[in-house]
């Protein structure tokens, strides 16, 4: 919340895939009630889920205020997700992870490429970490 307090940060960018990206939808839409100037941003992956009656049919179109999409440099599935991710970090002022360090998945690449872009960012594996130690 002090993000939003203090920084003035509206706009929060969703890639919608796993339980930590509902996780964090759940916390910005409850916050959204005091604050209602946030803006819930879906990135999507593919150009043509911009139309409405092209999106999955699981992205409903009253979960976000807006939906984007970020030009990437190759598009095939996988690689898709993970250049999406790094244009999200791009955009971003403030990153959140939930990252297990000693997991090589892609959530600890893109930890390691917002440290590389020295971009601002929590990972909240360390805070409950500590909160249970």
């Amino acid at each position: 919340m002090g993000l939003i307090k203090e920084k003035n940060f509206k706009f929060f960018y969703f890639g919608g895939l796993g339980e930590f990206d509902l996780l964090c939808y759940k916390v910005v839409t409850e916050f959204k009630q005091e604050f209602p100037q946030i803006k819930r941003i879906f990135c999507v992956c593919d150009e043509k889920h911009l139309q409405y009656h092209k999106r999955p049919k699981w992205l409903r179109k009253q979960e976000y205020e807006d939906y984007v999409y970020l030009p990437l440099k190759f598009d095939y599935w996988y690689t898709r997700i993970y250049y999406r991710n790094c244009e999200m970090i791009n955009l971003s002022d403030f990153a959140v992870f939930y990252v297990d360090l000693e997991n090589d998945g892609g959530a600890h690449k893109m930890l390691k490429y917002a440290k590389k872009k020295k971009k601002e960012y929590i990972n909240v594996a360390n805070v409950i970490t500590k909160a249970v130690d």
